[in-house]
């Protein structure tokens, strides 16, 4: 009797850990965030061309401040501006040789779902055939209570 009690218990409790596991997977595939950024082709010479580069967070109260820093080749493209964050959020870009860093927060109303986090705006500078990856080493997001937010890059 005890052996089959032993084996019951044994049985539950391998039942809820399997069901609060993939609770978890569950609450976290749901709220998955991820900052992407354009692939482009442009001819060479372009100007003034946009990259955006867009968020998907459900984070909750949602994002109100970032920090983003986007490296690049800058023997292929020169980025010479970054806009049209969301709504309500003021955009601080510092620009330097093969990086780019755009902070912003804001004092209204967070976001969250997918939208455009900002335009880069660039300059093709490389020869035809050049290419250049943009990589986000750095980024840095936060709530409207000032807390962390943790987004992947794709």
């Amino acid at each position: 009797m005890q052996r089959r009690r032993l084996v019951t218990v044994s049985a539950l409790l391998f039942a809820f850990i399997l069901i609060a596991t993939f609770g978890v997977i569950q609450i976290v595939s749901a709220n998955a965030s991820k900052i992407d950024v354009a692939t482009l082709n442009v001819n060479p010479g372009a100007t003034g061309f946009l990259i955006p580069v867009t968020v998907t967070t459900q984070d909750d109260p949602g994002m109100s401040a970032f920090d983003v820093t986007v490296t690049f080749n800058n023997s292929v493209i020169n980025i010479t501006g970054a806009q049209d964050g969301p709504s309500g959020f003021s955009l601080t870009p510092n620009f330097s040789a093969g990086s780019t860093r755009v902070a912003s927060f804001t004092t209204g109303s967070p976001v969250n779902g997918t939208f455009t986090l900002f335009n880069l705006v660039a300059n093709a500078v490389g020869s035809p055939g050049a290419s250049t990856n943009l990589t986000l080493p750095i980024t840095d997001y936060g709530d409207a209570n000032g807390d962390p937010i943790t987004i992947g890059t794709t």
